[in-house]
């Protein structure tokens, strides 16, 4: 099969073990996207990025910035009014 594909058996190896074990920071976007998601529903889905950083900060203590958020809000296509 990796000859099909054209790519190296240690390459195929190691993408199939990062996929098994996601680094912290997916692993941090995906909660911190359904912290998002929740903020969203709550405000009625009115809510853009310059609040939710905020609400995130202020509910659950973390530090989020307002292009990780963007990027996370973008890349799963949830968008206020």
């Amino acid at each position: 099969m990796c000859r099909q594909f054209e790519v190296s058996t240690s390459g195929f190896y190691e993408w199939r073990a990062a996929q098994a074990n996601p680094c912290k920071r997916r692993v941090e976007d995906a909660e911190l996207l359904e912290r998002i998601n929740e903020i969203h529903v709550m405000s009625r889905r009115s809510d853009g990025s310059p609040r939710v950083p905020a609400e995130v900060v202020i509910g659950e203590q973390l530090r989020v910035g307002r292009r990780r958020s963007e990027r996370l809000r973008r890349t799963n296509g949830i968008v206020g009014i």
